[in-house]
């Protein structure tokens, strides 16, 4: 019983992490009392859904190796042909009868493949890194029904003839996720079938009962994990409908898979990070992520996410990210740190992601290091170095180098010497070489010294096509970068403005004055208030003026914004400019909205 337990929590340990390990030593959770947890209390201890199963599967195979429950090679083998039986009724042989039936290769959306095409065309045309192909089965007529009799007669046939009939193919051992035995046998050394033990068919879902694909190496029938329900249903429960087409898996090629995570606000870098890590299903083009955040006390927010969640918690891991991991005043670049070794190709998962899901992009790197690392061959444009230089470095630095570059002749000494001397140039510089030197300043600083961080975010930024569709880096950041005139544009009156009344006029104006007056920093932050993300993300934002009887007398008069849509309710009592921006100052000036709108 110890080793079993010391075997569980090492599984739990190196599954799910310390955290989640620590949790379960104190709660006293070994494999039998997980088996016996609700599930909604099994969301919280374990919050990635992949884990769980896990954990899942750990626990059924770990409490039936200690019950010496292994089923029979017999029992085995009547499950395997009962499966058989179902998906080909009438057959009693390895080799499945096919007649009646015709089958085609068809792509996710249901595009048949033609059988001339090879699998290294596929790559090439649809230029994806997991090619997905499912096999459709076309019933051409309803079979003969077989007595049965017969068919008895006929399992007791393939009972005693199923394994001979087997080719003598070689045999390669392969230890998958699970602990069961697993067989991949070679057919013709370009694809491989797997063969399944699964030790019967009761009590375990069939293979059938869920997608297959091909994984990145063209040469493997992968298996997709599936979920395993207190009483699994048999074939017998739930038999496999044949709609005159049927996709070998009964999902839907372009079935989503949504994922939900529990982030803590003031942690969410970190969590999310090790949610990456632990789960590769969240970097799968097909995966949605639904964020559920808990408050600082431990109180869950009521809000639930369609959108609005995901982009409030980006734009914190990035601002997180750029608060603690990045150097700079205007635009910044990541600078090296002792504990981040194995961080950096995460943050580009993370950010490929925030990109495919919601369009969201960090946009204070500096253009020079993201050039670079897209393509570290890349020529880099001397103009666009040194104007993000102006901008990495101090303002008063960026007005010296701007001077500089015009009349350096007529600069005072001193002030080169000083820039020189803290930015450890070690040539003595003069009116002919100056603008070199700050060339070869700005390429140490800004790409030279992130170099490896580069290297490391390159493979996973370059396996994307979400960077290479957009013209270029500087268009997107541009953008995607908030201006009062561009957030201006984005408001529109919830109410046509022929029907709008004087009042709602009034206020909507009073909210574009506001806008207008906005610094930056917290221009980004109306925006995040309003959309989520503290990016132009929407094409529009609508603005809901409403008068105050609409609202409960117990509600103050402050504005609300629902971020799913997104849309901006403001009362139409306010009246004048100065009124309507203290309130709003206010809220803006808060460090935690709470995303408390069901």
């Amino acid at each position: 019983m110890a080793d079993q337990e010391s075997e569980w929590y090492q599984f739990v340990s190196e599954r799910c992490g310390e955290y989640v390990l620590s949790t379960f030593l104190a709660e006293k959770i070994d494999y039998q009392v997980f088996l016996e947890t609700p599930p909604e209390q099994l969301e919280e201890l374990v919050p990635a859904y992949g884990d769980r199963l896990a954990l899942s599967n750990k626990t059924r195979r770990m409490v039936a190796s200690s019950c010496n429950s292994r089923e029979t090679a017999s029992t085995s083998m009547l499950a395997r042909l009962k499966r058989k039986n179902a998906e080909h009724p009438g057959t009693s042989k390895k080799i499945l009868n096919m007649k009646g039936n015709s089958t085609t290769m068809r792509d996710v959306n249901g595009i048949e493949i033609p059988c001339s095409s090879s699998i290294h065309e596929q790559y090439h045309e649809r230029k994806v890194k997991m090619l997905r192909m499912y096999l459709f089965i076309k019933t051409n007529g309803v079979p003969n029904e077989v007595p049965e009799a017969q068919q008895s007669d006929e399992r007791t046939e393939g009972l005693s003839n199923l394994e001979p009939t087997l080719p003598d193919f070689p045999v390669h051992e392969n230890n998958g996720l699970d602990d069961e035995k697993e067989k991949s046998v070679s057919v013709d050394g370009d694809v491989n079938f797997e063969q399944f033990d699964n030790g019967g068919l009761e009590g375990r879902p069939s293979m059938y009962d869920h997608s297959l694909s091909l994984d990145d190496n063209q040469s493997t029938l992968a298996e997709q994990p599936f979920p395993f329900d207190d009483d699994p249903p048999t074939l017998a429960d739930q038999p496999l409908p044949l709609d005159n087409h049927s996709l070998i898996g009964g999902a839907q090629p372009s079935e989503e898979q949504s994922l939900k995570i529990k982030l803590h606000r003031g942690h969410v870098f970190e969590e999310l990070n090790e949610a990456f890590q632990n789960n590769p299903a969240m970097k799968c083009p097909s995966t949605c992520l639904t964020i559920e955040m808990v408050l600082p006390n431990g109180i869950v927010e009521k809000g639930q996410d369609t959108g609005g969640i995901l982009c409030d918690a980006l734009s914190q891991y990035w601002n997180t990210f750029k608060e603690k991991y990045t150097t700079g005043v205007g635009v910044r670049v990541p600078v090296l740190r002792h504990d981040m070794k194995d961080v950096w190709a995460t943050i580009a998962e993370v950010l490929v992601v925030g990109r495919r899901l919601c369009a969201y992009f960090p946009t204070y790197l500096a253009v020079p290091f993201l050039l670079y690392t897209l393509d570290a061959e890349a020529p880099l444009m001397e103009e666009m170095l040194l104007e993000s230089y102006c901008n990495f470095v101090s303002e008063e630095d960026g007005v010296f180098i701007r001077n500089s570059l015009n009349n350096f002749s007529t600069y005072p000494q001193e002030e080169v010497e000083f820039f020189c001397e803290m930015h450890n140039v070690t040539r003595v510089v003069h009116a002919n070489n100056w603008k070199e030197t700050l060339l070869q300043v700005a390429h140490k600083e800004m790409i030279q010294e992130a170099a490896y961080i580069a290297d490391c975010c390159r493979p996973v930024l370059q396996q994307s096509p979400l960077l290479k569709e957009v013209p270029s880096i500087q268009e997107l950041i541009t953008s995607l970068t908030p201006t009062g005139k561009k957030v201006m544009k984005l408001l529109k009156l919830a109410t046509e403005t022929d029907n709008a009344s004087l009042k709602e006029q009034k206020v909507f104006g009073s909210v574009k004055q506001f806008i207008n007056q906005l610094n930056p920093a917290n221009l980004k932050k109306f925006l995040r208030f309003c959309t989520g993300a503290d990016v132009i993300i929407v094409d529009e934002i609508k603005v809901h003026i409403f008068p105050r009887q609409d609202r409960c007398s117990n509600f103050n008069r402050v504005p609300i914004a629902h971020t799913c849509v997104p849309i901006l309710e403001v009362e139409d009592t306010y009246d004048s400019l100065p009124e309507l921006s203290e309130e709003f100052s206010q809220i803006l000036s808060a460090d935690v909205w709470v995303m408390d709108i069901v």
